[in-house]
């Protein structure tokens, strides 16, 4: 949730909803198929595929009660986006557009988007809620704007279908991993990649930007945690997460903890505490820092080293 306060994971097709500080259990919710869900912003709402296979579900957290539902999603794919706001989510259906509907009433809100390939991979709205983003059947990627309802980028690049797209907090760029083991930044407007990172160990299943944009993240499928540097597409730290393919990851709203789930049905959540790696020279002023790396169960009032703090310069030696 946005306030850092719950967490929500997936197994088994049975959901559950914890206190992210105490890992204590809160509600689960047995509504779903799969291992594929999203909470709102706001900690009120958990979406995701019901049981069904063919729609998306809106569960409240407080009740367990259902709000709403998306019929006819194609299930065969990564089905859904919610928006970063929390309000509406993108979802694939089975005429293989991709429609916009409202999370809290189910009702659609722009006209269907019907992309060139059908959406396979990796399905992403943009931070300002414009574009929607795609990783195709064929491994190409689409960039769309939902108001025009039409593709504004395309790249046919070899990218691992069930690769991740993820955009820049600022909606202009986008980041893809590949199926050759390297992470891409692209640029919205030329379609084309400004950075590229250093190729992983095993292909990137998942990445995702750390508060504030400077940093990103990338889990592979041998279980690492990659970290880079945007500006520069240096490596910064690499972490062995020991709970087999890294399959989702994410940020507290702070940068102050990641959550990672991995492929042998664990999540771990990385703090602050305890010294793990050394990081060398940086390209910028300051003195060389630590990155501090935790297994969970995460404590309240954790406070130490963040990466933002190391790449700043700012963090101890």
């Amino acid at each position: 949730s946005r306030d850092g306060a719950r967490m929500v994971s997936c197994s088994k097709n049975l959901a559950v909803l914890s206190d992210a500080r105490t890992w204590k259990k809160i509600r689960e919710f047995d509504q779903f198929f799969g291992q594929l869900v999203q909470m709102t912003p706001d900690g009120k709402r958990v979406i995701g595929l019901g049981r069904d296979r063919t729609s998306l579900r809106v569960i409240d957290t407080e009740r367990g009660l259902e709000l709403s539902s998306v019929p006819n999603v194609w299930a065969f794919t990564t089905p859904f986006a919610l928006s970063p706001d929390g309000a509406t989510v993108a979802a694939c259906q089975m005429d293989r557009s991709v429609r916009i509907f409202a999370v809290a009433t189910g009702e659609e809100k722009a006209q269907p988007v019907a992309p060139s390939v059908r959406p396979t991979g990796s399905l992403s709205i943009s931070p300002d809620g414009k574009l929607l983003g795609m990783i195709g059947w064929d491994g190409s990627v689409r960039v769309i704007s939902i108001e025009k309802a039409e593709e504004v980028s395309a790249l046919d690049t070899n990218q691992n279908p069930q690769g991740s797209f993820v955009f820049s907090p600022d909606s202009k760029s986008f980041l893809i991993s590949g199926a050759d083991r390297r992470v891409r930044l692209v640029d919205v407007a030329t379609g084309k990649s400004t950075v590229e990172f250093p190729e992983a160990i095993q292909s990137p299943r998942t990445v995702a930007y750390m508060p504030g944009g400077t940093c990103i993240v990338a889990g592979d499928m041998s279980g690492n945690l990659l970290f880079w540097e945007v500006a520069t597409g240096k490596e910064v730290a690499r972490i062995a997460g020991r709970q087999g393919a890294i399959y989702s990851l994410t940020f507290t709203p702070d940068g102050r903890h990641l959550g990672t789930g991995g492929s042998d049905g664990t999540i771990k959540v990385w703090g602050a505490a305890g010294v793990a790696r050394k990081i060398g020279e940086k390209p910028r002023t300051g003195k060389p820092g630590y990155l501090g790396v935790r297994a969970a169960p995460a404590e309240a009032g954790v406070t130490g080293v963040t990466l933002s703090e190391v790449l700043a310069g700012t963090a101890a030696a």
